[in-house]
């Protein structure tokens, strides 16, 4: 991780968008992005991050465990907000899709990034 991953725009001018900030958050790949609201706090974006970004020469090499981010515009911050040692097992997680519904999150883990960004590998799906 050697550079922002993650560029926070504001389109109220569609014509003119402001760059607000970046960050480099953990994990080796953005992922999804969707709105949420907390119960406290500060509105703003849950992130989905693949890969761990650590424990190889290259990113695209790297595994999980990935991560959820909580990007927050008005404080203009990136922080981790997923345990993803709760995971059991947690060397395992590494979120794709999901949705928020009442604060209930569904994930999905349904592919080994790896196995996308490596010619000759087979795709290997997972269980997730």
């Amino acid at each position: 991780q050697l550079s922002d991953e993650i560029f926070v725009w504001d389109l109220l001018n569609p014509l003119c968008p402001q760059f607000l900030f970046s960050c480099d958050p953990i994990g080796a790949c953005t992922d999804e992005f969707t709105w949420y609201q907390p119960a406290t706090g500060n509105p703003g974006w849950l992130v989905t991050q693949m890969c761990s970004g650590v424990g190889a020469p290259s990113l695209v090499a790297s595994g999980p465990p990935g991560a959820f981010v909580f990007v927050d515009p008005i404080a203009r911050t990136c922080r981790q907000w997923s345990d993803p040692t709760s995971v059991n097992p947690s060397t395992e997680f590494d979120p794709h899709g999901f949705g928020v519904t009442n604060d209930l999150i569904a994930v999905t883990d349904y592919i080994l990034p790896l196995s996308l960004a490596v010619p000759g590998l087979q795709i290997t799906m997972r269980n997730s």
